[in-house]
């Protein structure tokens, strides 16, 4: 891999409000060379294959902020990203079980070819910091995602023959966009007895139109995409005391389960409660009680993109409920 960057500060003003921020520029260059085995006779025997493979890619990005206020910021940035593929993905090995001397030639295998994930990106956040540890947090994003990769067929060239592989492929992206909403407070306002409890919450909604490729004909959405997510956590700080309470939910969302990205599962909605209590002596001594999951949530995974279709490897998890208790010493 080769890579440089060029990058710009500026400073100035909107109006009568403070304005700083970056442009910047990153060249990446990658090149790889996969070395695997091919069958060309159903696993018979095997030979010696190496695939070269090279992308350059030129992505600038902006970042500014805008003071409104000694305690608001208004955020905005704008790039263009790249992810590598998962090195899973990209190895190298074919296994060809069409009849000798039949073209294309047909099989399975890896695909080192592969091109990264690549997305145009907006992101514009407002944060008010209205207290001493307060935060109310507004954000959007809206992303443009180029070179998906889910398992599909392609045309390759295997040892000089015309191929069509089953593997990993490149495929059609597709947006994301979404809205992130955080609060975090101590409750300052309230008499002085209750002024160390505080409250931290967050909910983000995800919305997408990308689907993954596997089943044919009902794909999944995209891996790892839950339309919301919400934390809810109280807790109270005084004098080496700590006490917290977390509530955490998230819909259901298309998960990869296992290192073979084509092996895909729906994980159906879960709300999980935890809470901890820690005392700390001084500086030395402190000990700490962890409970997590408290309500016994179970895990419920199903395939084929049917919630009724349970899967037959760990389908129906009940995890159960599980405590830590830990004493810890400082020097």
């Amino acid at each position: 891999t080769y890579e440089g960057y060029l990058k710009v500060d500026f400073k100035g003003e909107l109006g009568d409000k403070p304005l700083t921020g970056g442009l910047g520029v990153r060249v990446a260059h990658l090149s790889t060379t996969s070395d695997g085995f091919v069958s060309l006779d159903n696993g018979a025997t095997y030979n010696p294959l190496s695939i070269d493979n090279s992308y350059t890619d030129v992505l600038p990005s902006l970042n500014m902020v805008l003071t409104l206020s000694d305690s608001k910021l208004l955020r905005f940035g704008a790039a263009i990203a790249i992810s590598r593929p998962p090195l899973d993905a990209l190895v190298t090995g074919f296994t060809i079980s069409s009849a000798v001397g039949v073209l294309p030639l047909t099989g399975g295998g890896g695909n080192p070819l592969l091109k990264p994930y690549k997305a145009n990106q907006l992101d514009l956040s407002y944060e008010w910091y209205f207290h001493e540890e307060s935060l109310l947090a507004l954000a959007a994003y809206y992303k443009d995602v180029k070179n998906m990769i889910g398992a599909s067929q392609s045309n390759q060239t295997i040892n000089g023959l015309p191929a069509i592989i089953t593997s990993e492929n490149n495929t059609p992206g597709g947006h994301v966009s979404g809205l992130e909403f955080t609060y975090s407070t101590r409750f300052y306002f309230l008499p002085e007895v209750l002024r160390d409890f505080g409250i931290y919450a967050n909910y983000a909604y995800v919305n997408s139109n990308i689907h993954e490729v596997a089943p044919v004909g009902n794909p999944y959405p995209m891996v790892g995409l839950a339309k919301g997510t919400s934390e809810l956590d109280l807790f109270y700080n005084r004098g080496g005391f700590e006490t917290r309470v977390a509530w955490k939910h998230h819909s259901d969302f298309t998960v990869a389960p296992t290192w073979t990205g084509t092996t895909l599962k729906n994980l159906a909605a879960e709300s999980i409660l935890d809470a901890s209590v820690s005392y700390d002596w001084n500086k030395k001594w402190g000990v700490r009680l962890q409970g997590h999951n408290l309500t016994n949530e179970r895990g419920l995974f199903t395939v084929d993109n049917d919630p009724n279709h349970l899967a037959n490897d760990s389908g129906y998890d009940v995890f159960g409920r599980s405590y830590l208790l830990d004493v810890s010493v400082r020097f």
